[in-house]
């Protein structure tokens, strides 16, 4: 019964999707496309390999996000205009891509200069090969890094914000040269510690913002085109994850290996996903893969399966395996300098995964969550509430505040591209701060206050 209401929403979200691409709103709705594609209907795909007792309120909170996502991508709000008019000099100034260039080369080069070892040059020049080193190095890059929050979002924001700004503002001037050299520098940045989603939001943000400018009947064209790029690689990922015995969607570890985890029936972790399986696939399984079976695996579970079977262990764990919802426990300064006991994620990722693959995970490993799994864990069905009305508001406040200007328009597509690609896998917090949301917000806001001032005084003068 809860199954098929989850495929009724999947149907219901589909259709309203449909509607807004005909409504030639089809660029506005990438949050809850996304999604769609990255929460809902993963979730249906492994929804029996789910303990019941997470099942009503993970849907619960997936629904109920999705619905905020899809009616605030609806309303249609007309961009402001006037920017380039009444504040000549300033938008000069501020849509030069060499600010942003410039900005993110200090930042990022003061970055490197922090890291002792860079994961990208010791696997490749160096011959590390150890997957457990390589991830420590990674940690160190980061997460482990011995700065201040607020440097760590400064080193999130330059390879968020002024990259791509740097890029879409040279693309817009027609600079291609030069928006190819900025991508190698945010490229070389991206995967220096081996991770690979920043590459994706990159593709993403650069193919958007080369949409915006077109007219409806030639975005049908480029999503035509894309989906004839996309379609061989499509079908051969499809074909070897249902078809394929090695494939993360049918990897099945023995009973015997499963026994040895030692986990009671009544323990939500003895209930195993396809990505469970496979963290008890012998190390060696990989060597069996062609090059492209191992990125359609690695692809297909961190980014379609992931974020919904990691979600469904925090709503097992809390409030039953915690001392009750957390409320704002993780977030204070003082929180941080014990964060292995205090770190929401930390501690699902501890007693989900370090725990049951002691041998896959560090101990440091953080399981993070989506949006509506991270409200929960705080506040409950509450949480989820608010959490939907946080999405709602910003969603339309990024509308509001958008401007018609080069700039205007760059940040906001790097900012829907955000909202879509991370709600999925972070906290409002998180997209907020960690992401870069709110910093863009505060620009958009001020250039659309000084544009009402701007116009204010000039009708007073007349």
């Amino acid at each position: 019964m809860q199954k098929d209401f989850v495929l009724y929403y999947i149907l219901f979200m589909a259709l309203g999707l449909i509607w807004n691409f005909f409504r030639k709103n089809d660029l506005e709705i990438l949050p809850s496309f996304l999604w769609l594609l990255l929460m809902v209907l993963p979730f249906w795909v492994q929804f029996d390999s789910f303990p019941s007792v997470s099942i009503a309120n993970q849907m619960t909170g997936i629904v109920f996000i999705g619905t905020c996502l899809l009616v605030a991508d609806s309303i249609k709000i007309k961009p402001n205009s006037g920017a380039n008019k009444l504040m000549p000099a300033a938008e000069k100034f501020f849509s030069s891509y060499w600010l942003y260039a410039g900005l993110f080369i200090l930042i990022t080069s003061y970055h490197m200069s922090l890291i002792p070892h860079i994961p990208l040059i010791e696997k490749y020049l160096h011959g590390v090969t150890d997957p457990t080193e390589l991830s420590r190095m990674r940690e160190d890059t980061s997460k482990l890094l011995n700065v201040s929050s607020l440097l760590k979002f400064l080193f999130n924001w330059a390879a968020n914000i002024l990259a791509p700004v740097s890029i879409v503002l040279a693309l817009r001037k027609k600079k291609y040269l030069l928006a190819v050299l900025f991508f190698i520098m945010a490229a070389l940045y991206a995967v220096m510690s081996l991770a690979k989603t920043q590459m994706v939001f990159l593709g993403i943000v650069i193919i958007l913002s080369i949409f915006f400018q077109m007219p409806f009947k030639k975005r049908l064209l480029g999503y035509l085109v894309l989906l004839i790029l996309m379609s061989p690689f499509l079908y051969q990922g499809y074909d070897f994850l249902t078809h394929s015995p090695l494939s993360v969607m049918n990897w099945q570890a023995s009973q015997a290996e499963i026994d040895q985890l030692k986990l009671s029936p009544e323990d939500p972790r003895s209930r195993f996903t396809p990505g469970d399986h496979s963290r008890l696939a012998p190390l060696d399984l990989e060597k069996r893969l062609s090059a492209s079976e191992r990125v359609y695996n690695y692809t297909f579970y961190r980014v379609f399966l992931g974020p919904a079977d990691v979600s469904s262990r925090w709503y097992q764990y809390f409030p039953e395996h915690s001392d009750g919802f957390i409320g704002l426990q993780g977030l204070k300064s003082k929180d941080r300098e014990n964060a292995a006991k205090t770190h929401p994620a930390r501690l699902v990722g501890h007693w989900a995964y370090t725990e049951r693959f002691p041998n896959r995970y560090l101990e440091t490993v953080q399981a993070y969550a989506s949006v509506d799994a991270d409200a929960y864990a705080r506040f409950g069905i509450f949480g989820i509430v608010l959490a939907g009305v946080l999405v709602l508001v910003l969603r339309i406040l990024l509308k509001v505040f958008r401007d018609g200007s080069e700039l205007g328009e760059s940040l906001y597509v790097i900012a829907l591209v955000l909202m879509g690609l991370w709600w999925s896998s972070a906290s409002v917090q998180a997209i907020l701060l960690a992401q870069g949301v709110l910093p863009i917000l505060a620009l958009l806001c001020l250039r659309y206050v000084f544009v009402k001032i701007k116009k204010f005084r000039n009708r007073e003068v007349v």
